[in-house]
């Protein structure tokens, strides 16, 4: 290891050559600079800094990671400027001092990668797992974890089956309770294992508050997320989807469980959609959309058993003859009730009222049913048709039911409980 005098900071720089160092010690806060033009960094498995030794990391180039990358308790932060590869489980930690990571390229390499911060803000520009896919991926996400820095994410993996970029048995943990902000700026997330983004409890008003940093899971541009078989996990938080970035769910059988979802379209915008597809597994989601604003387009869930907790508000104006798109929702699957329950594609106002309400579908057999406690569903659409595919309240009887009690769409009623 190449061990640093007190006060001594290190910057090695080289052309094309091979930069490789087995390990970097400090005393009190030394800084580490490693930078190649068309080398290689190579960090062996002494890493850089333990404990309180070494403060700002900066690698620039390429970099090959076999040890661990730990600052101090003085705000040390880390750069990576180049290609981030692993050859062995690594841990880079700038918890101590609040410290940054930043990633400003891909990520890849069969091994657990584990980054910490603190209230430090972590941000990953490349891909993850696109080349060579990762072991496990945490991300202030250690077990009683606090570490509270906003996260940035470009890509998991790449589109399609089998392209995950976190393989079989290696789990996706990003954020805890403590985390400000996830925001997602990639189009997909991808893994061969489970997924679970965790940000503190949403404290605005509303279905979510649309601060950053207020327990937001920011969706900045149309983003899928997918996993084989596995669970897709949005815990605490409210996914806050920007302008025209729709959103979709597919984990080819694996449960989803989803908190709020908000939109951002306003009157003269096609509202966001979002797509949720657990196959034969379950979605349980609370509020999507707003009662008092217009923000989402379509929503479509398919699953076994759907549980809405919230309400599903389909009622962004769609601007008439300029984006003639109405609202539309549509449950494929049982639909369980839990609490009270808003089903809503009624355009009330906008560029052309109701003309642009949307429809209602309960797809194929799948039944309406409470989930036990006190719930009370309300169905509006306005105009919009109202299709059931099955019956409502029969195994599990509803407290309430009101259907388009000032709408004008023709209906017809399925069987509504058990005739006991």
């Amino acid at each position: 290891n190449i061990k640093l005098a007190d006060g001594t900071d290190l910057s090695i720089v080289t052309g094309s050559a091979v930069l490789e160092v087995v390990g970097v010690r400090g005393h009190s806060g030394e800084d580490v600079t490693l930078d190649t033009t068309t080398g290689i960094i190579t960090i062996g498995t002494g890493g850089i800094g333990n404990s309180n030794e070494i403060n700002d990391v900066i690698l620039s180039g390429p970099t090959k990671l076999t040890g661990n990358i730990t600052t101090d308790a003085t705000d040390g932060d880390v750069t990576v400027s180049g290609a981030l590869t692993l050859l062995a489980n690594s841990t880079i930690n700038t918890a101590a001092g609040d410290g940054s990571i930043d990633l400003d390229s891909t990520v890849d390499g069969t091994y657990d990668l584990i980054l910490t911060s603190g209230a430090g803000q972590i941000d990953i520009d490349g891909a993850i797992g696109a080349g060579t896919v990762l072991k496990s991926l945490t991300i202030n996400a250690q077990n009683s974890e606090t570490s509270s820095g906003k996260i940035i994410l470009n890509n998991i993996g790449a589109t399609g089956a089998g392209n995950g970029g976190v393989k079989a048995a290696g789990a996706t943990k990003i954020g805890n309770a403590a985390t400000t902000e996830i925001e997602f700026k990639g189009s997909i997330y991808n893994t061969e294992d489970t997924q679970t983004y965790t940000s503190k409890a949403n404290t605005g008003s509303g279905l979510g508050s649309g601060t950053d940093g207020n327990g937001n899971f920011d969706v900045t541009v149309d983003a899928t997320f997918m996993t084989s078989a596995d669970d897709i996990t949005f815990a605490t938080g409210s996914i806050d989807l920007a302008n025209a970035a729709d959103l979709t769910v597919n984990t080819s059988n694996g449960n989803i469980s989803i908190g709020n979802i908000r939109g951002t379209a306003t009157a003269s915008q096609v509202g966001e959609d979002v797509t949720l597809n657990a196959g034969t597994g379950t979605i349980a989601v609370a509020n999507v959309g707003n009662s008092a604003a217009a923000e989402i387009g379509d929503i479509d869930y398919t699953a076994t058993t759907i549980t809405l907790s919230g309400g599903q508000y389909a009622t962004a104006d769609q601007n008439g003859a300029a984006d003639a798109d109405t609202g539309t929702f549509e449950s494929t699957g049982i639909t369980k009730i839990s609490g009270d329950v808003t089903i809503s594609t009624d355009v009330a106002t906008g560029t052309n009222g109701t003309d642009e309400d949307g429809t209602i579908k309960f797809n194929g057999t799948g039944t309406i049913i409470g989930a036990g406690g006190t719930d009370n569903l309300t169905i509006a659409s306005g105009k919009g048709v109202i299709t059931f595919g099955s019956t409502i309240g029969v195994s599990a009887p509803l407290d309430g039911l009101v259907i388009n009690s000032a709408g004008s769409s023709a209906l017809t009623i399925p069987q509504i409980g058990d005739g006991t």
